[in-house]
Formats: structure tokens, C-alpha cells, sequence
């Protein structure tokens, strides 16, 4: 049995689904299996495209594959390494068939099953859960995203014991794919010349070692600045923009061939790139590439120029070398400075893998390495939820060479994926407010019920505070400050009670449709930092505790309010199936404005007056949810039509602020007329009605509707503006409606015989 049975490992859940660090176990030795301790690894936008669900691969898994650092452990049939010594880890082969014969592992035969299935041949898995869940691993022979990992013999490759891991981890794949292309497959010689499009790590790579074979005419072509200087500073001869019109013909006026340059070297996958390559090279020119394509893309070309000029259009894998050999070469470049892939390297705690993948999208960073020092301890902190791969499919089919490199429809960049608009989000744990006070385990479930986010709250609260407000004047006798305010306090518990049960069921039925919505994806359930089980026994509690609370108010209130568990259960549904799904949420974030009547034991069913008051604030306060609401599903606006959710502002999407002005209207006509039947004066009319006309026109004129933080900003203060300023004229017309009231058992006038 294996020494090290426990380690730390970033997790990957799936496709848009949370990396996790999580304590993974060990599986038992094989004979040929070794236990490296990982000091560093490269981060590889292969990853990135199976975290975006690009290339279909098995899950949960553990990702990585330029990893480095100390052999720990050996199986018996290992002889080449000892523990102590330093290895990069290459990809896993089998030695045996004539690709591995011919030191080509790359296109070993059993390629698949060994770097990509994530088990053994004979179906068991290397790692697996706390819990005893099969983990894959033997990503590319090695699962390195993990403080020790599992790997086969030829996995391993050895390294002088001065080796600068940190700097060197990325010479497994990266560095490995660039420089080779240059040196095996397109045999770049002195005086040769070079075109490179996209300036990644695997270019930056290629035009190292283009210049350390003397090559008289090196073209770097990227959309980045930086990374341009950055490419000249490296061995470039030449820049360009890829966004310049006359591209092809600037390449071709530098060649020093008359038909175009020798070789072309391509990293980002995109066909016009590639076809304006093929372009660019002449007679007998060769272009490679390396970048990834969709399965359904493909690249044009003329087979008459190919045959009239002898050209050659290639594909490489790990740049058609043996990491055993290749590796070792590589360490000497960069100790005499021939490779100094130094100036592309970033590094970054493994804590903060989520900052290096994005800081990788974004382009701020080239090549990001882990540095896994002291990653010893057991961690269950979510670190990475990756978007879905709408965008990524969106690059891949872009057709030309002038887009910005961060937009979806990319196409020449330092690499297509780094220019996936829809990048990920990061989670991080609160580091103020209410949440932030508690301990780690509780802020999963307290992010569940929104208690960083009270609006939702508020919204469910106001319209209990209306109806109790509106209803109190009409109590007999007329209800007491103290009696109001008792109603206020149950009520604003029960809404952050009741609140918090309806995000919770909402989260448990949005469960598979959160993690394709920008604005939800991080959301506890949808990235796993609370399971199913647990979250309907939180459920359980919080609708114990609501039933509690109800039972403090009159005994009617039970059967009053009890019709509203319906809709809190079923409203998720709503946006599945209708595009009004905020006038379902309407109807239940609603229901407060019924219950202040027998809250203060006025039986609304049986009082022609209160009645009408009843149906008539219930009807405005569902008015207001759909403008409140419609701004909130702005947001949310493009998430919502590729999830396949509806809503009414996909509906009302091109006259949005007309739709509100109705409802606003109607919320107010409907407000007022609630007003009427209960006798309200005209502090009623003037500050509420009045009030909230104001408020609600301020929002539609001022919102735009286009700005997430824009609609954000006025969902969670318009609670405030119109809720609050309903409540004050409400509240201004009970007191004065209180102060004109006579004492109980005194007449209007006085006996004096």
C-alpha cells in the first residue's frame, strides 16, 4: 500500500460546473505507477476548453497535464527514477507500437485510453473521493492540478536536480508543442522564414526557437500590443496586427522567397487564419498547426496551388517529439538562455487558481503556473465555476482576421480560447457583511436564503406592511401603534423566513439551468457547496419555522395563508413554460397584501368593504412585482434566451419602458382605489399614490436597460424608493386617521343638568 494516501487536488465537476479543492484518496500502487509530489504546473487552455464542455470527457476529474516535481514513491517495474529525483511529467504511451518505437508517443495507439478515459486499462480509477467516488484522473498520463499525483513509467522524465521547477513545468506540453513544431516538423534552418499567428505560449515557443536556429525572418501576428512587443523582444523580426487589412500582402512583401515565406506556424485553430497562412507560404511552403478546431469546421483550400507549388499543410501533436529526449534538451536551452520562457511565465498560488484561468481568458497572463507549497491540508472551498461553451462555439467560427480579442466572434488572437467573452466567475468567499461574520459552513446556506441580498425581502414584506397599514383604520375598534407594530415585526420575520423557502425551492428546481446563467451559476446548490438531500432538510426547517410563525398571528390567518405555499412551489415552473413567468411571482410575493386584514381580525370575506380593498391592493401589488421584476430579468436577458428560460422581458423586448409605464399605471390606479374603500384621506393619496407615481416614473425614465448593474442597482433600490414611500403615506394616514379618532364611550356632546 502506498505511503501517501491523502492529498489536496482541484476537483472538476463537469462541464460548467464548480472546481472544487477537495481531499482526494490515493489508489494502491501498480507496478509500473510512481507518486510525484507536484511543485508546479502549468495552466494549458486545453483545460479551459474541457471546463467549457468543448471535448466531451468523463467527471468528475482531476485536470492537469504540465506538471512538475519530486518522484515520492515507485512501483517495482520503475527503475529509471528513484524518489528524491525531479521529473516533468510527459504524456503516458505504451512503448510498444510503432509510433513509440519510431519516439513518437504522441500518436501512440493507445493514446486515448491512456491520456484521456481517466482510468486504467482495466477500468479502475487512480483517485477517487473522500467518500470512496471514483475520480478520474491520467489526464495526459497525469492529473498534476494536485499536490501528488499518480503516473506511469513513461509519464516520468527526469531532470538535473537544479532544475527550476517553477519556471519549467510548462516544457511538458506548451513549450514542448511550439519549439517542436519548429525544430522536428518544420525543420526551421538559418536564414529560413517564419510566420507565427498567435502569440500564446505555444507561439512564444515557436519564435524562440525559430530564433535559436537563425531563422533570418520571424513574422509574430496577435491582436495584443503587449504581446507583440513582448514577440520582438523574443526573436520577432516583424509584428502585426491581426485587425491590418493587407495583412497577406505585408507577409509577402517581407518574404524573402518570391512566392511567400518557407513556414507557417499556426496556434489559434481558426480557418480563415489558417487559410490566409497557407496563403502566405510559397513554393514548397509548409504550414502547421496546432490549435484545436471544431469537429464540424473546415479549413479551404485549392488543391491546384498545393500541386502547382508543392505546398504542405500539416497537423502536430506535442510538436513530434519524445518527451524523454526533448525535455531534458529543453532544460539545457533555458540554462544558456537560448529559451527564456521566463518572460511568459506568471505564477500563482494554488489558491488562486481561479485568478489564473481568468487572468489567462482575459489575456493579462500568457502562461499561469501553479505553485503548490503547502497545499497539505484538507480544503472543501469552492475555487472555479467556468461559463457554458456558447462563446467558445462562437470563436470557432468567426471569419475574419480584424475582431477585437475580446469579443465572442474572435478569431486571430494570442489563442481563440483566451478570447471567450463569457468568462468565468469566481467565487469568493464574503469577506464583509452579515455573512462574512459567520463560520465557513454556514455561508453556503445562508447565500441560499439571499441574506447578503435583502431586496427579495423587502419585496415579499412591503405589501404585508401595506395591507396592514390600509387595514388598520378599519379594525374595530381601530388598531393600536403597539398592535401594528406587532403585525410589522411577525411579518418582517415571516417574509425573511418565507423569503428564504422560496429561494431555496427555486434554486432546487433551477438547479441544472443556473449554471448556464452569468448572474446564477455561483449560486450554492448550483455550484455544490450544498448538496440536494441537505438543502431540502434546510428546506424542511425553514418551512417548520414559517408555520410557527403563522400560528403567532389569529387563527384565520392559517387558512388565509396556507393557499400560498402553492405558489411558492410551483412559480419556478413558471419560466418554463410562459413568458410571464414575474406575473406567477406576482401572485406570491403578493400574498402579504391579504393577510394584514385578519391579521388585525377583520374577516375580509365577510366585509363588503374590505373586500374590494383586499382585491384591489392585492391586484397593484402584483402589478408592481411585474416592474420591479421586468428589470431584474434584464439581467439576465441573454443567459435566459440560450438556457431556454422565459421571460416578460423577451417578450416586451422592444418597447420595455412603454410595457413598465402600464404597469406602473396600473399599480397606482389599483393602489388608489384600495385607498377608496377603506376610507383613506389625502395624505394617503398625495404621499403613497402621489409618492410612488413619482418614484416609478424616476426608475423608467432613468434605467437602462441594457446595463446589468444599471437594472441591479434600481431592483434593489426601487424596494426601497416606492416601497418605502408607499409605507410612509400609509403609515402618516393612520396616525392622523388614529389622532381624529374620539375616545371609546365619549359622545359628542357633554350633560351638564
Amino acid at each position: 500500500m502506498t505511503s501517501i494516501r491523502r492529498t489536496t487536488a482541484l476537483v472538476a465537476r463537469g462541464p460548467s460546473q464548480p472546481v472544487l479543492m477537495e481531499e482526494i484518496i490515493l489508489d494502491e500502487l501498480r507496478s509500473d505507477e510512481a507518486i510525484v509530489e507536484i511543485q508546479a504546473v502549468g495552466i494549458c487552455h486545453l483545460e479551459i476548453a474541457l471546463l467549457h464542455g468543448v471535448i466531451p470527457q468523463p467527471f468528475p476529474r482531476v485536470l492537469g497535464h504540465e506538471g512538475a516535481g519530486t518522484v515520492r514513491e515507485v512501483g517495482i517495474d520503475i527503475t529509471h527514477v528513484q524518489p528524491g529525483d525531479k521529473v516533468i511529467l510527459g504524456i503516458d504511451s505504451c512503448g510498444e507500437c510503432l509510433n513509440c518505437q519510431a519516439r513518437l508517443p504522441g500518436y501512440c495507439d493507445e493514446n486515448r485510453p491512456r491520456n484521456w478515459d481517466g482510468k486504467r486499462p482495466d477500468g479502475s480509477t487512480r483517485l477517487r473521493g473522500i467518500e470512496g467516488q471514483a475520480i478520474y484522473g491520467n489526464f495526459l498520463g497525469q492529473s498534476s492540478f494536485s499536490r501528488h499525483a499518480v503516473v506511469s513509467r513513461s509519464s516520468l522524465v527526469k531532470v538535473p536536480s537544479d532544475t527550476k521547477l517553477d519556471m519549467l513545468a510548462p516544457l511538458g506540453c506548451g513549450v514542448l508543442t511550439g519549439t517542436g513544431a519548429v525544430w522536428n516538423v518544420l525543420d526551421v534552418q538559418q536564414g529560413d522564414s517564419l510566420v507565427v499567428s498567435g502569440c500564446g505560449a505555444v507561439g512564444m515557443s515557436a519564435i524562440m526557437a525559430a530564433k535559436s536556429r537563425g531563422a533570418s525572418t520571424i513574422i509574430a501576428i496577435d491582436l495584443a500590443p503587449d504581446r507583440l512587443r513582448l514577440a520582438g523582444e523574443l526573436g520577432a523580426t516583424h509584428c502585426f496586427n491581426g485587425r491590418e487589412d493587407d495583412l497577406l500582402e505585408q507577409i509577402r512583401r517581407l518574404a524573402p522567397l518570391p512566392t511567400g515565406v518557407k513556414h507557417a506556424f499556426d496556434t489559434t485553430g481558426v480557418p480563415k487564419v489558417i487559410e490566409t497562412l497557407i496563403e502566405a507560404t510559397g513554393v514548397r511552403g509548409t504550414t502547421v498547426v496546432v490549435g484545436a478546431t471544431a469537429m464540424d469546421q473546415t479549413v479551404n483550400i485549392q488543391p491546384l496551388r498545393f500541386l502547382d507549388m508543392g505546398k504542405r499543410f500539416l497537423g502536430s501533436t506535442q510538436g513530434d517529439g519524445d518527451p524523454v529526449k526533448a525535455i531534458p534538451y529543453l532544460v539545457e536551452q533555458f540554462n544558456s538562455g537560448n529559451l527564456p520562457i521566463e518572460k511568459i511565465i506568471k505564477k500563482y498560488k494554488y489558491t488562486d487558481f481561479a485568478q489564473a484561468i481568468q487572468d489567462m481568458e482575459s489575456g493579462q497572463t500568457i502562461k499561469p503556473v501553479l505553485i503548490w507549497d503547502g497545499a497539505d491540508k484538507k480544503i472543501a472551498t469552492p475555487v472555479l465555476y467556468c461559463a457554458p461553451s456558447a462563446h467558445y462555439e462562437a470563436v470557432r467560427q468567426d471569419e475574419h482576421l480584424t475582431t477585437s480579442p475580446v469579443s465572442a466572434s474572435n478569431s486571430l488572437t494570442t489563442d481563440p480560447l483566451s478570447s471567450v467573452s463569457d468568462s468565468p466567475m469566481v467565487y469568493k468567499p464574503p469577506t464583509k457583511g452579515i455573512i462574512s461574520k459567520l463560520p465557513a459552513a454556514w455561508i453556503p446556506y445562508a447565500e441560499l436564503i439571499r441574506l447578503d441580498k435583502p431586496a427579495g425581502t423587502y419585496y415579499l414584506f412591503f405589501p404585508c406592511l401595506f395591507s396592514t397599514l390600509l387595514a388598520a383604520p378599519m379594525a374595530t375598534p381601530m388598531a393600536s401603534p403597539l398592535e401594528v407594530a406587532t403585525s410589522t415585526a411577525l411579518f418582517f420575520t415571516g417574509a425573511l423566513i418565507m423569503r428564504g423557502a422560496g429561494c431555496t425551492i427555486n434554486d432546487l428546481w433551477d438547479r441544472n439551468l443556473d449554471p448556464h446563467v452569468e448572474r446564477t451559476k455561483l449560486r450554492p446548490i448550483a455550484r455544490k457547496a450544498v448538496s440536494v438531500p441537505k438543502a431540502m432538510i434546510y428546506l424542511g426547517g425553514q418551512l417548520t419555522a414559517g408555520l410557527a410563525l403563522l400560528l403567532q398571528f389569529p387563527t384565520s390567518c392559517f387558512f388565509y395563508g396556507a393557499p400560498s405555499l402553492l405558489l411558492v412551489a410551483v412559480y419556478p415552473l413558471a419560466k418554463r413554460v410562459t413568458h410571464y413567468p414575474q406575473f406567477v411571482l406576482g401572485l406570491t410575493f403578493s400574498w402579504g397584501a391579504i393577510m394584514g386584514f385578519p391579521a388585525l381580525g377583520i374577516d375580509f370575506l365577510s366585509d363588503t368593504t374590505a373586500l374590494p380593498a383586499v382585491a384591489a391592493l392585492y391586484s397593484s401589488c402584483v402589478a408592481w412585482t411585474l416592474v420591479y421584476d421586468m428589470i431584474y430579468a434584464y439581467m439576465d436577458i441573454k443567459d435566459d434566451a440560450k438556457a431556454g428560460i422565459k421571460s416578460i422581458a423577451q417578450a416586451h423586448e422592444q418597447h420595455p419602458k412603454t410595457v413598465l409605464s402600464i404597469f406602473s399605471a396600473t399599480q397606482i390606479g389599483l393602489l388608489a382605489t384600495a385607498g377608496y374603500f377603506t376610507g383613506a384621506g389625502p395624505i394617503f393619496f398625495m404621499g403613497s399614490c402621489g409618492g410612488a407615481a413619482l418614484t416609478l416614473a424616476t426608475m423608467i425614465r432613468r434605467v437602462n436597460l441594457k446595463d446589468v448593474k444599471d437594472c441591479w442597482w434600481w431592483f434593489v433600490n426601487g424596494a426601497k424608493l416606492t416601497g418605502g414611500t408607499i409605507s410612509l403615506g400609509l403609515l402618516g394616514d393612520y396616525l392622523y386617521r388614529r389622532s381624529r379618532e374620539e375616545p371609546t364611550g365619549v359622545t359628542g356632546t357633554t350633560d351638564v343638568s
